[in-house]
């Protein structure tokens, strides 16, 4: 299944002001990720694209760990993010470009460009990664975290409904062309719920329900629950995975 990105613009745009209660996940996997990248430059004074930024979780923590970037361009298909970005912007250095990151004219070559949780909904990710590289400086980092085959594996597994997740070593393949791979990792986390439909709330609140294709009748919606707390329900509550995998890389 492709992502409709039409959709996806919708959907997020709907949960911005939801979206920073809700993406605790998110939020982990976007630490994390700052975390390794640090590990590979202590320091960094160059121009850097950040790619699904969203309301700007990972930006805030990419300028606390980083605050001599000397330039900022961050970019979403959902322009009514853009307004978020000022109060973060206290020295004039953020540049939001709104626009299909698959398509959209970038400005400048960067030293660094980073995502967390957006790769995923790409159409051709490895065609992206080729384009990313001819904005990278010579030695430039790229840093990035996507979702697994695991993820969501539950909702999949009952609706047949989900996107084509591709897997480390497919990742790590299509970056091997272009990129010294630095990093590849992978994890699978879980949160738990009491109810089902506390998954629904929480899946809406962050953007993802993005992938439904059906609308929910009351009839449907009993019978999802049900089958959902039958096959997947434990003492510690019902699950929802995420599988996040992390990437850092340099051109060469």
């Amino acid at each position: 299944m492709k992502a409709d990105k039409k959709k996806i613009e919708i959907h997020f745009a709907r949960a911005a002001t939801s979206y920073e209660n809700q993406a605790v996940v998110q939020k982990r996997i976007g630490g994390k990720l700052i975390g390794m990248m640090a590990e590979h430059m202590d320091v960094f004074r160059g121009r850097a694209l950040e790619i699904g930024c969203c309301t700007g979780i990972l930006t805030s923590l990419f300028l606390a760990r980083f605050p001599l970037t000397y330039e900022l361009h961050v970019n979403d298909l959902v322009s009514r993010f853009a307004p978020l970005f000022e109060s973060l912007d206290t020295k004039r250095r953020i540049r939001f470009i709104a626009g299909d990151i698959e398509s959209v004219s970038l400005p400048a070559a960067y030293d660094c460009i980073f995502s967390s949780s957006t790769f995923h909904w790409l159409h051709d990710i490895k065609s992206c990664l080729v384009r990313l590289h001819g904005h990278l400086r010579p030695g430039g980092l790229l840093a990035f975290t996507l979702y697994g085959p695991e993820n969501m594996s539950e909702i999949r597994e009952l609706t047949g409904q989900g996107l084509r997740y591709r897997s480390l070593a497919d990742i790590r393949g299509m970056l091997a062309e272009k990129y010294t791979v630095y990093e590849a990792a992978e994890s699978v986390e879980k949160l738990y719920f009491t109810e089902v439909g506390d998954i629904l709330d929480h899946l809406r609140a962050t953007g993802v329900n993005a992938l439904t294709t059906k609308g929910w009748n009351r009839a449907r919606l009993l019978s999802f629950s049900r089958q959902y707390t039958d096959r997947f329900g434990t003492e510690k509550g019902i699950p929802l995975t995420y599988h996040p995998m992390y990437f850092l890389a340099r051109t060469r």
